[in-house]
């Protein structure tokens, strides 16, 4: 059971890309604003090379993001990270 976002670094990497790919975009952009240096350089290899190019092109990614939007991304991904997979 995950309690925050940062506990998703224990998760093995097949583990995460599956997570990721529920996601758009956007809102791992926002996302990784908030992610320590570890798990954003994790997430971001996890990724594939496609989600990484939209993820380049976001337009929240050098912009500045409030923390309620943030806040609300991670809850999200924490929230479907401890959802049983179907």
């Amino acid at each position: 059971m995950f309690k925050t976002v940062e506990d998703l670094i224990l998760l093995d990497n097949t583990s995460l890309s599956a997570l990721l790919i529920r996601f758009k975009p956007d809102e791992l952009a926002i996302a990784l604003h908030g992610f320590s240096p570890s798990l954003r350089d994790k997430m971001v290899s996890c990724m594939d090379k496609p989600m990484r190019v939209l993820l380049e092109n976001s337009a929240y990614k050098n912009n500045p993001v409030r923390l309620v939007d943030v806040e609300a991304v991670h809850a999200k991904i924490v929230a479907m990270a401890n959802q049983p997979q179907a």
